[in-house]
């Protein structure tokens, strides 16, 4: 259940010091997404403890976790440009801002490298390899990635394009007209995860299409349909999705798939010139 939506269930049956905590929230869900717990416990008229009591009886162990929660409701239900207004109101000091975003950014770089490796990475380039057809599915902001990666892979030789997630009956027919053992999805999904998305993902793993995928967490509802998955955050200080993290593991993808490419063509062009030197032995003994 959404963190709002509990609240408000359970509004009815607070005393009034809950019932003023809950508005509070209820009325600023973005502007509670900052506050520290002793600011919020301030603008809310209560202590830090009465403030901790009632993050444990929303099931919760920390006001961090409070914090999360209207993150996670803010990234569904607020529309992006409002998300990006909320962001700038923060600080009226540009220099501060700056300095925000970058840091966010930065961890936000950090924590994609910590979670992929080349191990990782290169398993997921096997995937690619192995498939004769490659499907991208993607929705929304989500579609930059999906252009992106589809148009560096196509470049490279590989038999790659996007479905259309607005278009249902056209994902189905082209996912139903294609060899299950020679094809693979990339799934590719932030908050909020279309659900047309998380259909053309279930539909791949229950026809044997094998399945990669490129999300933001580890409870995304992708990873558990994937073989392979590569985790991007991608929360920018909270309140909107940043494209860093997911760009930089498709350059990775594109540059290590491309560096895989020509080692087995070399390796193929040394195959040929031993075979070319031991045919052209047995010409030379036939003289």
């Amino acid at each position: 259940m959404d963190i709002l939506e509990q609240i408000k269930s359970e509004y009815p049956n607070y005393n009034s010091t809950r019932k003023r905590i809950a508005s509070f929230i209820l009325e600023n869900p973005t502007r509670c997404c900052f506050l520290s717990l002793k600011e919020f416990a301030e603008e809310a008229r209560s202590t830090e403890v009465t403030v901790l009591n009632f993050c444990r009886s929303l099931g919760l162990g920390r006001y961090v976790e409070l914090k999360k929660a209207l993150q996670s409701h803010v990234l569904i239900w607020t529309r992006p440009a409002d998300r990006m207004k909320a962001l700038a109101s923060r600080s009226s000091d540009s220099n501060e801002l700056f300095d925000q975003v970058v840091k966010s950014e930065q961890k936000a770089l950090r924590s994609t490298f910590e979670h992929n490796g080349p191990k990782q990475i290169l398993s997921f380039i096997q995937m690619i390899r192995k498939a004769r057809r490659v499907f991208v599915a993607a929705h929304g902001a989500s579609r930059i990635f999906s252009s992106v990666i589809t148009y560096r892979l196509s470049l490279l030789g590989v038999d790659i394009s996007e479905l259309d997630m607005d278009n249902p009956h056209k994902t189905i027919f082209r996912l139903l007209s294609c060899n299950p053992e020679e094809s693979l999805l990339i799934a590719i999904a932030t908050p909020p995860y279309g659900k047309n998305t998380i259909a053309t993902t279930r539909m791949c793993r229950s026809r044997g299409i094998s399945v990669v995928t490129i999300t933001d967490s580890t409870l995304s509802p992708l990873v558990s349909m994937a073989e392979t998955a590569l985790i991007c955050p991608t929360e920018l200080m909270g309140l909107t999705n940043s494209p860093t993290s997911i760009m930089a593991i498709i350059d990775i993808i594109a540059v290590l798939f491309l560096a895989e490419k020509q080692e087995d063509e070399f390796s193929h062009q040394e195959d040929l010139a031993q075979q070319y030197e031991h045919y052209l032995k047995l010409f030379n003994s036939e003289l």
